[in-house]
């Protein structure tokens, strides 16, 4: 399960680059369906499927916000980039 949390949190970073926070409803909900199938056939309990499946919607979270972080500042630095004056062009008055 830890390698689905990682997966998860991945996943969640590279949704933060293409989509608006309503994508991460249907994917939590697919992602605890998933881990409610992987727990059912290792035959885990009941408890330790629902904790995975919140551990599994927590990592898409923090992905999503990692990714948006990041996105933040990629978008900060490209700003801060255009309005550095260029070497190549000459200053005119």
């Amino acid at each position: 399960m830890t390698v689905l949390i990682l997966l998860s949190a991945m996943c969640g970073a590279v949704l933060a680059f293409r989509f608006k926070v309503l994508v991460l409803v249907p994917v939590i909900v697919g992602a605890a369906g998933l881990a409610v199938a992987i727990g059912a056939a290792h035959g885990d309990g009941a408890l330790v499927i629902l904790m995975n499946a919140a551990g599994i919607a927590v990592a898409v979270q923090c992905g999503y916000l990692g990714g948006l972080c990041t996105r933040g500042l990629i978008a900060a630095n490209r700003a801060a980039a255009r309005r550095r004056p260029s070497e190549e062009r000459p200053q005119t008055a």
